[in-house]
């Protein structure tokens, strides 16, 4: 775990974003939704909570296509280099 958090804070200096980065906001996502399902149930299945358990599954999503749209195009590129070399 803790040559990750190098990673992680190594990658802070570099552009994108490496899998160590992406792996730990994954794990902090899962630990976001445990804990509101967890409230979703202590609070009497609140309609609230569950609001922000839909926006925090919605964020994911969207964060984690967004990383793999930025990890295509990397490939991309890196494609046309080596096929342009």
């Amino acid at each position: 775990m803790a040559s990750e958090m190098e990673e992680v804070w190594n990658s802070i200096f570099n552009a994108g974003v490496n899998s160590a980065t992406h792996r730990i906001m994954n794990y902090a996502f899962y630990t976001l939704f445990l804990t509101l399902i967890t409230m979703f149930l202590a609070t009497g299945f609140s309609m609230h909570v569950f609001v922000l358990l839909l926006l925090s599954i919605s964020l994911c999503v969207a964060v984690n296509m967004f990383v793999g749209e930025l990890n295509r195009m990397q490939d991309e590129k890196d494609y046309l280099k080596a096929k342009k070399q």
